[in-house]
């Protein structure tokens, strides 16, 4: 039996139930599901960096909407040892669907990204790696708990929001677009269209077809 502290509630979770709730791993934690949010466990042993109690805390105070922070602080029933937190649950879909989604609504999703940066930079937030393994779709994009926040108490906002647009427009540029089938030459022809500090919704709004599906945008740009 796995006695936990999540928030204020005492958990706790039978073999069974992690059995039946378990949802996946990465490398340094893994996760269940929990009504209508997730547990993200950490593991003993971990080579990745990880989040402190301190800065989960602090991100747990924040609202964004479509980058998920930390809800409730979990701690281990025996010593009360931080030991990870809780996210907002989402039912995802398969990633690729995006492809096929009109760049209307993929613009519109980037927009919602872009104020949740802009919102975390007002905040003295810088958030690193973004990438497909943490991105969740259900019709919507969310960025699932990056994992890397960097809070600069005393830096400069539009220095923070700066370097925030830069993981957003390589996510987009290497990771999204990198879905869609493309040689060497079309991939170089791709890694050139957008400059990687300006934000990428208003570049896309200037050389995109609104109806036009992500797929055939790219497709298109690189020809």
């Amino acid at each position: 039996m796995l006695k936990l502290y999540v928030g204020e509630d005492l958990v706790e979770l039978s073999a069974l139930d992690l059995i039946h709730d378990y949802i996946g791993k990465g490398y340094e934690a893994r996760i269940f599901g929990y009504g209508d949010e997730v547990l993200k466990l950490y593991k003993r042993r971990c080579k990745k960096d990880r989040l402190d109690e301190d800065t989960a805390s602090k991100l747990s105070k924040l609202s964004t909407s479509r980058i998920l922070l930390p809800k409730k602080m979990i701690y281990d029933f025996k010593d009360e040892r931080f030991v990870g937190y809780t996210l907002k649950k989402i039912e995802r879909k398969r990633k690729r669907d995006v492809l096929n989604r009109p760049m209307r609504h993929f613009v519109n999703e980037l927009d919602l990204l872009n104020d949740d940066l802009l919102y975390l930079a007002n905040n003295g937030v810088e958030v690193e790696d973004f990438h497909l393994g943490n991105m969740l779709y259900d019709g919507r994009i969310f960025i699932g708990d990056p994992g890397d926040f960097i809070i600069k108490e005393e830096s400069i906002e539009g220095g923070i929001y700066r370097n925030n647009v830069y993981t957003l427009n390589r996510f987009i540029k290497d990771e999204i677009f990198g879905m869609v089938r493309l040689d060497m030459v079309e991939r170089n022809i791709a890694e050139e269209m957008f400059s990687d500090f300006d934000y990428i919704g208003d570049q896309l709004r200037e050389t995109c077809n609104m109806n036009e599906t992500v797929k055939s945008y790219v497709k298109r740009m690189v020809r």
